[in-house]
């Protein structure tokens, strides 16, 4: 009797070792790569000098934005030979562009307001930044 339980628990600890070992990795395991993201155009745009809670100020901001926006499209795309696949890969860059830096002017302009109107605004104060894969 004490040899089946002695016999039992050997194969006990057999199964769990090798249970361990298979689930363990192997010591000269190929290290992990990430691969890093396509490279990024960006532009970023300061605002700090405009007063966004007037016409004017955002006025001027869209402005800002919309040069940002089309010298991030031009180096991007690169191309200038007038083709139908350069004109569209031109607009998809300026839609994607524009698409992220609406959010974040309307963000800045409501933050204006507030201050204007509470002196005071939870919406943090950034900078507009717009980016593209290249």
């Amino acid at each position: 009797m004490v040899y089946s339980r002695l016999i039992a628990m050997a194969g006990s600890i057999s199964i769990t070792a090798m249970g361990l070992f298979l689930m363990a990795p192997p010591v000269s395991a190929a290290p992990i790569v990430v691969a890093a993201p396509a490279d990024v155009v960006a532009r970023h745009v300061s605002y700090t000098d405009l007063n966004l809670a007037s016409p004017a100020g955002e006025r001027t901001l869209n402005r800002r934005v919309g040069a940002a926006v089309s010298s991030l499209c031009t180096e991007v795309v690169a191309a200038v030979d007038g083709s139908l696949t350069v004109k569209y890969a031109a607009l998809r860059c300026k839609s994607s562009a524009w698409g992220q830096a609406r959010p974040q002017i309307s963000r800045a302009v409501q933050r204006a307001r507030d201050f204007a109107s509470t002196g005071t605004s939870n919406i943090a104060a950034v900078a507009i930044m717009v980016a593209v894969p290249e």
